[in-house]
């Protein structure tokens, strides 16, 4: 007995230890197990495709539904159709396994539940208008003609000009407005062309002088082609649509470049804006600025889709001045100029040609000009010597405490009493630097002045330096610019410590203000 017990101990613990393995066993291989039986399931599935609630089949993926569906729609383009609503598609996964269905099996059966779907339409003949970027299409030959007689009619109100249409050799078409009728005595009518925004006369065909007064010319801004083509009836927009989009106008920032007779309200004026809205546009100004020949102020432009430009002969009298003579004059500085004898207007009756931009001129030429009274230019002389840099005599900043010209004598209480320098309030034994190089021509009493010096500079101007406390360079001594020469005081007629400075031109006779040449 005792044998088999141990017998069956033995096969009970081995029992065990293969349900412990076991155990074991499926803790690591349930995740594999499980994935691997996902991976079946997945394989498994496939896609439904439904159109307009119908279905037409099955695919192995979505993707395969959506190239169905799209080369279904490029049949129908190809067809002329147009698509009447949207064709709804949808996609559903399941488990319910059939035949795949074919990608042209099921693009044929999207195509034909789409034919059902539509109305077909036929196109017809209609014309695209480019006009550079921005393009329109009418329904006929004859509205593309209106179009453009509409848009030319605020500026040809004697319908002198008419609409033509052009074949080019692609095709495509050009569009041109050309005079209705011309006069065989005013030949100048058709010797014009307009190059850009500048009507230019052929001379060589016609006399300047036999071109008569009145619209010579009419153009466009834009490059302009006119594309015949065939369109479905919701492809063309109306004939008024058309007009409303192309002549509205919108505002755009340019430019507008001062020329001579310019003022700020001349340039408002002439852009039909306010003096507000310009100065607006350039916070950098204000109603007191002043403008010259060559800067640039932004303006506000309407712009339109189309253009009109049109030029004009004109006959008119006006006022005349030739170009200001100048003469150079070595003796004198950059910036100084002197009038040596003045200009007068001439008169004269010219003939122009003008060009305007939406009613807005851009260019004018004279053609023909006679004058009826000679004009006289002006001369003036203007200096060509570098002028001579004169910096603070002392260093830092002090404030004036009495500036140059007429006042009431601080000591002597004289009214109306020429003061020939500037006072500047600088401390007693302030060093006192050479406002320019020179020749020092004092270094001594003077008077009212105090202690005082003098430096004659190599133009014959002379600066002085007054009522110091102690002197430090001698007569005959040259000094350059910034050297110091002296310390201020109180010495002479003062009613405290301070500089009293001058310049004075013509050989030191004749003082001027300092303020005006001091760091220039």
């Amino acid at each position: 007995m005792k044998g088999i017990t141990r017998y069956y101990r033995r096969i009970y613990s081995l029992f065990f230890s293969i349900v412990f393995a076991g155990c074991v066993l499926s803790l690591f291989s349930a995740p594999v197990m499980e994935k691997l039986f996902k991976q079946e399931i997945v394989e498994k599935f496939g896609y439904i495709v439904v159109v307009n609630g119908k279905e037409v089949g099955q695919v192995s993926s979505p993707k395969e539904a959506q190239q169905a569906y799209n080369a279904a729609r490029l049949m129908l383009n190809a067809d002329g159709v147009l698509v009447y609503a949207d064709v709804e598609l949808e996609v559903y996964e399941t488990s319910d396994m059939k035949d795949f269905t074919t990608l042209d099996n099921m693009t044929s059966d999207i195509y034909a539940i789409m034919q059902g779907s539509q109305i077909t339409t036929d196109k017809k003949e209609a014309y695209t208008v480019r006009i550079e970027d921005y393009v329109v299409t009418l329904a006929s030959k004859e509205e593309v003609i209106t179009l453009f007689e509409m848009i030319k009619q605020d500026y040809d109100k004697e319908n002198e000009f008419q609409v033509v249409l052009s074949t080019n050799d692609d095709g495509t078409m050009a569009v041109a407005l050309e005079k209705a009728t011309v006069d065989e005595m005013d030949p100048g009518r058709v010797s014009a062309t307009l190059i850009g925004n500048t009507a230019h006369l052929n001379q060589e065909i016609i006399d300047p002088e036999k071109v008569k007064d009145g619209l010579l010319l009419m153009g466009y801004s834009e490059s302009i082609s006119i594309i015949p083509t065939t369109k479905n009836d919701y492809e063309v927009v109306s004939l008024e649509d058309a007009y409303a989009a192309i002549t509205k106008a919108t505002e755009e920032k340019q430019y507008h470049t001062v020329v001579a007779g310019d003022s700020l309200y001349g340039i408002c004026g002439k852009y039909n804006i306010t003096i507000e809205e310009l100065l607006a546009l350039n916070p950098d100004m204000t109603i007191k600025s002043m403008i010259h020949v060559g800067d640039k102020i932004v303006i506000l432009v309407p712009t339109k889709e189309v253009n009109i430009l049109n030029t004009e002969i004109v006959t008119y009298k006006e006022k005349f001045n030739l170009p200001t003579i100048y003469k150079d004059n070595n003796s004198m500085y950059i910036g100084v100029y002197n009038t040596v004898s003045a200009g007068k207007a001439g008169y004269r009756e010219v003939k122009a040609m003008i060009t305007y931009e939406n009613g807005v001129e851009v260019s004018r030429e004279i053609i023909v000009e006679e004058v009826i009274e000679e004009a006289v230019a002006a001369i003036v002389e203007r200096g060509t010597v570098t002028p001579p840099t004169y910096i603070n005599p002392f260093y830092g900043w002090a404030p004036v405490t009495s500036a140059f010209g007429y006042r009431t004598h601080p000591v002597t209480g004289q009214v109306n009493s020429f003061h020939t320098g500037v006072d500047f309030g600088v401390p007693s034994g302030t060093p006192m630097l050479a406002s320019r190089s020179g020749k020092v021509i004092r270094a001594a009493w003077m008077g009212g002045y105090g202690y005082c010096v003098d430096i004659q500079h190599s133009d014959g101007v002379v600066t002085r330096y007054a009522h110091l406390s102690v002197i430090n360079v001698y007569v005959g001594q040259y000094v350059t610019q910034g050297q110091v020469v002296a310390k201020s005081g109180m010495t002479g007629v003062a009613t405290g410590p301070h500089l009293h400075f001058e310049i004075r031109i013509n050989g030191g006779s004749t003082p001027v203000d300092p303020l005006k040449y001091l760091n220039k």
